[in-house]
């Protein structure tokens, strides 16, 4: 008893320790995601306000996802969550000391290996909450605390970066460094074999040719995931979805900066207004999710169709054109909601990894190749590149409501 009793103790503290960790980590990343919001524009504009060259930056880092999906998983689980951690933070802090250098090398060598670190951050920070949680230590309370730390950090962030940035665009880097150095020392406490004793499922064969890694870890999967036509075709509109990515974090910011005359502080707000709404949208758009999925779908294509016109159109109000872009965020935060929930049904039980994993890597391809081209043609003409991006949006929409249908459909015969 007084055993059982003791090593409940130490779970209890080990728990403790993870959550707190999980807390300080997803605050300094939130912060840093935050700030290079309005960051990043600000660069690109010093340097000549093109975006082709970063959008391919993050096309190819698009593109190698489906290759080091793997190798992360099997990184992860040989060295552990806390290595893993560590060095994503790592990674980041250098992400930071390379912006501050003022030469393309450097910002695109930064934007590159940002990449590596978020999958890596991301992958390990998802795995311990999982791992770690049951319903006796609350999960679904843990996980908010972890999404709720990080939506601080993503609405106070842009405004502190463009309130420092009037003094010095160095000044908010520096303070990312920082805050990112702080977090990396502060990991160093991060319990190093929390997962000891689970089994360990995802070990590489060693022992495997070229030949039956391709079949065992790739083809196989694949097979799985093409067998499932309702996954096969919702992979489609989702990587017309994917457009979202370069126009978030790019081709917005510098459209309003130098084609709607936004100051950095006027981006800045946008950034925070739109992470609060987003928290606020958490719950109704999930209850809409579970109720009425074509409600949302129905409500991402009105809103986006009047968002893009919008922004598109003569208007230079930029009361009017933040309203516009909070319209056009809602409709996305809508669909991503009732997407999540919709790809949950029709993925099998059986085959849920495989259809999942497949799924990303077929829509990493997509995403890379749409970041490439949507980033060269914006430099061409930016009002084509959005309306580009507007009717990839609803098409993606529409055909998600089709799938949607036909799949309620087969459920009732």
């Amino acid at each position: 008893m007084l055993k059982n009793a003791i090593t409940n103790k130490k779970n209890k503290k080990t728990f403790n320790l993870v959550f707190i960790n999980l807390l300080v980590i997803m605050l300094a990343d939130s912060i840093g995601n935050g700030m290079s919001c309005v960051i990043l524009p600000a660069i690109l504009n010093n340097l000549g306000g093109k975006s082709a060259w970063i959008g391919t930056i993050m096309g190819i880092q698009s593109l190698l996802g489906i290759v080091i999906f793997l190798p992360q998983a099997t990184f992860i689980n040989k060295v552990g969550e806390r290595l893993s951690v560590r060095i994503g933070i790592f990674i980041n802090v250098m992400v930071y000391i390379f912006y501050l250098f003022n030469y393309k090398v450097f910002i695109a060598t930064g934007k590159f290996i940002e990449g590596f670190a978020d999958r890596l951050l991301n992958s390990s920070i998802s795995k311990v909450v999982y791992d770690e949680t049951d319903e006796k230590y609350n999960r679904g309370k843990m996980r908010a605390y972890v999404d709720g730390i990080s939506a601080i950090g993503t609405v106070v962030s842009p405004a502190i970066a463009a309130a420092l940035m009037s003094i010095s665009i160095k000044i908010p880097i520096v303070l990312s460094i920082i805050i990112l150095t702080i977090s990396f020392i502060f990991s160093k406490n991060f319990p190093k074999d929390i997962n000891k004793n689970i089994k360990n499922e995802e070990n590489f064969d060693k022992s495997l040719g070229i030949k039956s890694i391709l079949n065992k870890y790739y083809l196989d999967h694949l097979k799985k995931y093409f067998k499932n036509k309702y996954i096969v075709a919702i992979t489609i509109p989702s990587i017309l979805f994917s457009c979202l990515e370069v126009f978030y974090s790019i081709i917005l910011n510098l459209y309003l900066l130098n084609n709607k005359g936004f100051t950095y502080s006027q981006v800045a707000i946008l950034w925070s207004v739109i992470s609060i709404i987003n928290i606020l949208l958490q719950v109704p758009s999930g209850f809409l999710a579970d109720k009425k999925k074509y409600i949302s779908f129905l409500l991402c294509i009105l809103f986006n169709a009047i968002g893009f016109v919008i922004i598109i159109s003569n208007i230079n109000s930029i009361y009017v054109i933040i309203a516009a872009i909070l319209l056009i965020n809602t409709g996305c935060v809508f669909y991503t909601t009732a997407m999540s929930a919709l790809f949950g049904d029709l993925t099998t039980k059986e085959f849920r990894l495989s259809e999942s994993e497949s799924y990303r890597m077929i829509r990493g391809i997509g995403e890379g190749l749409l970041t490439i081209t949507l980033s060269f043609v914006f430099d061409k003409n930016a009002i084509v590149a959005l309306i580009i991006i507007g009717f990839l949006i609803i098409l993606g929409t529409v055909i998600t409501l089709i799938i949607n249908r036909r799949f309620e459909k087969s459920l009732e015969v």
